[in-house]
């Protein structure tokens, strides 16, 4: 769970991290969370540090990377569904991520942590929506095909499901950097919950 603290796993041994970050917490991550990298746990944290499965991580609770087990196998689209999205029109795609983001935070207890991240994407797909118009001839995947596609849409983690809108061919780069930054901030949250519950 998300605000959980347990101990595996691509990193280099010198990442960099916010001074203002590391030094906020550091003797209290060293024995409640294993590294900044594993806040949020596994819906947000980063992805897994391989040095540290080796026993060679020598950035310890500073490390930008996760020192946390990941048990669960991640949820990856086909090739079918891959080309279903980027054939989605930006509006249709975010109108779907929206909603299991949505889904997705209230049932792992993150909604108040996801706010920013939410907010954003909503504003961006209320504007997508009134600057695309309903394109009749527009792509429409066959019912089968979409109902597999929300359904493992339904299974992915919350940042698994902002990957898979951020990789659409229609996408702005500031749109998508004011969204990763949104989700650092999401990481930050769970680090500071885990510091002050133990303040």
């Amino acid at each position: 769970s998300l605000g959980s603290v347990t101990t595996t796993a691509s990193s280099s041994p010198t990442e960099d991290t916010s001074p203002t970050s590391v030094s906020l917490c550091e003797s209290v991550l060293e024995e409640l969370l294993p590294s900044l990298g594993s806040g949020g746990h596994a819906e947000v944290c980063r992805r897994p540090c391989t040095f540290f499965a080796l026993g060679e991580c020598s950035n310890g609770a500073s490390c930008g990377y996760c020192h946390l087990p990941h048990t669960e196998k991640p949820i990856h689209l086909d090739k079918r569904q891959r080309d279903m999205v980027q054939r989605l029109s930006l509006a249709d795609l975010l109108a779907t991520v929206v909603r299991a983001m949505k889904t997705r935070a209230a049932a792992t207890g993150c909604l108040e942590a996801a706010s920013e991240v939410l907010r954003i994407m909503e504003s961006w797909a209320q504007e997508t929506s009134e600057q695309q118009r309903p394109n009749p001839q527009g792509y429409r995947p066959c019912a089968n095909h979409w109902s597999k596609l929300t359904y493992f849409l339904g299974k992915m983690s919350f940042q698994a499901l902002l990957g898979v809108a951020l990789r659409h061919p229609h996408v702005e780069q500031l749109r998508a950097e004011e969204l990763r930054d949104a989700l650092d901030r999401m990481r930050l949250h769970f680090v500071l919950m885990v510091s002050e519950s133990h303040a």
